[in-house]
Order: C-alpha cells, then sequence, then structure tokens
C-alpha cells in the first residue's frame, strides 16, 4: 500500500480486481435463501415460492422494528418445518425445543414465536406457499 501525498488516502498497489470485489461483496450481502437458514442441509425442502413469500413477509412485518434477515431466517425455516405438525398453544414446549436445537439465531423463543404463528396463519390462508414440498 501506498500513500497519497495530496489526500492522504491509502491506495492499494498491486492488482486490485475492483470487478472481483464488488462481485464478492454484492454475493456476501445477499440475504440468505430460508434454506440456507435451516440447521442442517436437506431437512426439508423449500419450495421457492415460501423463500419469496419469507422474504417479502419479513420486509413488509418485521424489518423495521430492527431485526435482520440473517436473525430472523432461522425463525421462517422452523414455521416451514413445524407447519402442520405442531399446533400453538398445544404444543409451544416442543417447539420452543426445536428452536433451542436447531435455531443459531439469538432471538429469544418469546420473540420468535410470534412470527411463527404469523407465518403459520400465512401458509394456513396460501397453501400454494408449501406446494411442491
Amino acid at each position: 500500500m501506498t500513500m497519497s501525498p495530496k489526500s492522504g488516502a491509502m491506495r492499494m498497489s498491486g492488482g486490485f480486481d475492483r470487478d472481483r470485489h464488488s462481485r464478492i461483496v454484492a454475493r456476501l450481502a445477499e440475504p440468505p435463501s430460508v434454506g440456507e437458514c435451516l440447521a442442517y442441509d436437506d431437512m426439508t425442502d423449500v419450495p421457492p415460492q415460501f423463500d419469496a413469500f419469507a422474504k417479502t413477509h419479513f420486509m413488509e412485518h418485521y424489518a423495521a422494528s430492527g431485526v435482520a434477515w440473517r436473525e430472523a431466517c432461522p425463525v421462517y425455516a422452523l414455521a416451514l418445518m413445524a407447519h402442520g405438525s405442531y399446533r400453538m398453544p398445544d404444543d409451544e414446549a416442543e417447539i420452543e425445543t426445536l428452536w433451542h436445537e436447531l435455531a443459531p439465531s439469538p432471538h429469544a423463543w418469546c420473540e420468535a414465536k410470534s412470527i411463527v404463528a404469523d407465518v403459520w396463519r400465512e401458509m394456513d390462508r396460501n397453501r400454494g406457499l408449501t406446494a411442491g414440498s
């Protein structure tokens, strides 16, 4: 690196590939798909329409509250996996156990469960979200 005498700015000497750097940064900034938020690869099939729904639903309902998609994504994955097999409040203790076992998100279950319930309501209204799963 060299220092520019006029601006005092640092400059990379050598072969800095600005295009490659931009592509890497863009890929890192991409929100992960719901499938990438599952605790284990191939835990369940994630239909593309559910992935699109999850990202849109998150942006419309939770992004403004300061929650990051990378933190909420495991909640959507859990909601997809547990939908149809569990009911709240009857099975809440079991779902909470799943959350603690499977979710790397720092969100407490008390925060996550409201999102799960909200996603389940949407899934019940629109069966096409899970078509093909």
